[in-house]
């Protein structure tokens, strides 16, 4: 017998296209907390390449700087500019396509409210679950598991993550 798969995607990047939303957000919250050590999209493109956080962290900004930062005027910003944020062509039948045999679920810095708003807005309903920023919360803190119990029982026989 064949199992699904779980296939696990990052959301910005391979998904939706939401570099602009994204950097123009961070670099205003960065502007608006007194860091101008990061004013570029190159530079934001580069903090991507790697961990996000342990990338901040390498230019030197405190956990209390970088929760500044990716606070509340952070998520507001996101928020604002959602309806710049679209799938890549393409995505949303492919991914309806892995749904019919697969499970699927989404791990994501992003801000759970935005991607849940996408979902709705583009009717993307083939998710198990969506792992994703909470505000005010260390990230590792802030993942809630409901999953777990629903996918426990259900053998898979890969697990793929797509994305970084």
């Amino acid at each position: 017998m064949n199992h699904p798969y779980l296939i696990m995607f990052d959301y910005d990047g391979v998904i939706v296209d939401s570099l602009d939303v994204f950097a123009n957000a961070f670099l205003s919250s960065c502007h608006a907390c007194g860091y101008d050590g990061i004013t570029t999209q190159e530079q934001f493109k580069a903090l991507l390449d790697g961990n996000f956080y342990e990338s901040l962290k390498q230019y030197g900004l405190s956990t209390k700087l970088i929760n500044a930062i990716l606070g509340e005027r952070f998520a507001r910003e996101v928020q604002q500019g959602i309806d710049a944020i679209t799938p890549f062509d393409g995505m949303t039948s492919l991914l309806d396509s892995l749904a019919a045999r697969h499970v699927l679920i989404v791990i994501t810095s992003n801000v759970s409210n935005v991607v849940h708003q996408l979902f709705e807005r583009e009717k993307i309903t083939c998710f198990k679950s969506v792992l994703a920023l909470r505000l005010k919360k260390v990230r590792s803190k802030k993942l809630r598991r409901p999953w777990i119990g629903t996918m426990t029982d259900r053998p898979f026989m890969w697990a793929i993550r797509a994305g970084t």
